[in-house]
């Protein structure tokens, strides 16, 4: 039965209204029942066309006092109509229940103020978009009628953003001054914000955690706030070309302040999104070391790794082994450089049967490494080893001498191994390197094809 026919029966008829009038869709859907003629709509051109009493609002409330969700449109409402409404309405909340509020607005700046209307004291989540100096003071308002707030969202003008350190402060005291904060999402925070936050009963159940266009020391010190929080997933950028013992300080917070058992997911890469070639030569200061990255191999459940310096990582046989079996439930590894071509590895091809051997859950690997050497030959232990998830390999531009042999080995211990990527940015789109992979990328079909009839043909053998 729709709720539109529950709500004609006594017994269900307030908990049908209350479903129906969760979400209020458009202020006109309670304004219609204010007196016959009185008002004329919501577009531009609206208006009362007769003096209101406080009676004529009653029926208005029987209504608006059940819309829980709003989400405010631009498209749909004028300003003059807005005013009209803040000016004829007899009460600050026009929505006293209302819990949820989105309300964001793109190039018209003057309707922002409205939405202290829509305020109310149980709205525990609000997202809401600032556009001038004049409507960081309507923060305010809002702390002091909306105590109960658990989840900020706040989006500033680039001109806020851009502007003056002030304005950030004001953004931290209005959250300093909220008692049930769960979920912060804004530009940035001054550390008297932090060190609040911090300190709230709510932050030892941080679980994710997402952090951008902040310096290295700012990002550690976000960290360092943690106090073994169950944090399950740390996302953060760094700004580009930060050194690498910048980088090391960021690891080693993390190590020291996140949980070992709940970090699954640990995403910490440049503020760049495309991988660009500099003309200046790198050096040690560039690249991360085996030693500064061993520190990480502490956390057993991590299921998702993107890590990147200006350089990438120098790293050998022997720390890909301690990688793979410090990690055995990891996913998705990525370890890149982004701003300088990768620096030279002594990690050999035959370093992959780690993660082979110790990471079965492993589809997607991006990892530079040298594939010059001599390709290991599969006898004894690691005659039948087999990796059944790997379908996905980066291997930026690793140095390879050749191919059909390479990707005879990959096709025998990755046999699920779709593709294998060369790509770097700007540079390498034609050179021998990117071609040579060309070659492994143009026979590993054939040789996956070949290896699964063989499969198909021992599994037969074993059975009969």
């Amino acid at each position: 039965m729709p709720l539109s026919e529950l709500a004609n029966f006594k017994v269900f008829s307030n908990p049908a209204l209350d479903i129906m009038w969760c979400n209020a869709g458009h202020v006109k859907n309670v304004l219609r029942f204010l007196p016959h003629g009185a008002w004329d709509g919501i577009d531009e051109d609206s208006a009362f066309h007769k003096p209101l009493v406080h009676s004529d609002w009653d029926r208005v409330r029987v209504y608006s006092g059940r819309v829980k969700f709003f989400r405010f449109d631009q498209t749909l409402y004028k300003e003059k109509a807005l005013e009209t409404l803040r000016v004829c309405f007899p009460g600050q909340h026009l929505f006293p229940n209302i819990e949820t509020l989105e309300w964001h607005v793109e190039n018209e700046p003057e309707l922002i103020p409205h939405v202290l209307l829509f305020l109310g004291p149980r709205l525990t989540t609000l997202s809401l978009s600032l556009d001038t100096i004049p409507h960081l003071s309507l923060l305010a308002t809002v702390a002091k009628q909306c105590p109960s707030l658990t989840h900020v969202g706040l989006v500033l003008s680039i001109a806020l953003e851009n502007d003056n350190i002030d304005h950030f402060r004001s953004v931290s005291w209005f959250l300093r001054s909220l008692k049930h904060l769960e979920d912060v999402t804004v530009p940035s925070l001054d550390r008297a914000a932090l060190h609040y936050i911090a300190e709230l009963p709510t932050v030892p159940i941080l679980e994710y955690l997402y952090m951008t266009g902040n310096k290295m020391n700012v990002l550690s010190g976000i960290i360092t706030l943690l106090k073994h929080a169950p944090i399950t997933c740390i996302a953060a950028t760094r700004p580009k070309r930060t050194i690498s013992d910048k980088i090391a300080q960021l690891y080693v917070a993390v190590v020291a302040n996140c949980s070992r058992s709940s970090l699954s997911e640990l995403l910490l890469s440049s503020e760049s999104s495309k991988r660009r070639v500099s003309g200046r030569a790198s050096t040690a200061r560039d690249w991360i070391s085996s030693l500064q990255l061993r520190p990480l191999f502490a956390f057993s459940n991590l299921t998702h790794v993107k890590l990147s310096a200006p350089a990438g990582f120098a790293l050998d046989d022997a720390t890909v082994a301690d990688m793979a079996r410090g990690w055995p439930r990891i996913e998705i590894l990525g370890l890149s450089s982004m701003e300088y071509a990768h620096v030279q590895s002594t990690v050999t091809l035959g370093a992959l049967m780690h993660f082979a051997r110790h990471c079965p859950n492993l589809w997607r690997l991006n990892l530079f490494f040298d594939a010059t050497a001599p390709v290991p030959e599969l006898q004894a232990g690691n005659q039948r080893l087999r990796q059944q998830h790997l379908e996905s390999l980066d291997v930026c531009r690793s140095p390879v001498a050749t191919p059909l042999a390479v990707a005879g080995f990959l096709s025998r211990v990755f046999p699920k191994l779709m593709s294998v990527g060369a790509h770097w940015g700007n540079a390498y789109a034609d050179d021998d390197v990117h071609k040579d992979w060309l070659e492994v990328n143009k026979v590993l079909p054939a040789l996956q094809k070949a290896r699964a009839e063989e499969q198909e043909y021992w599994a037969r053998r074993e059975q009969s």
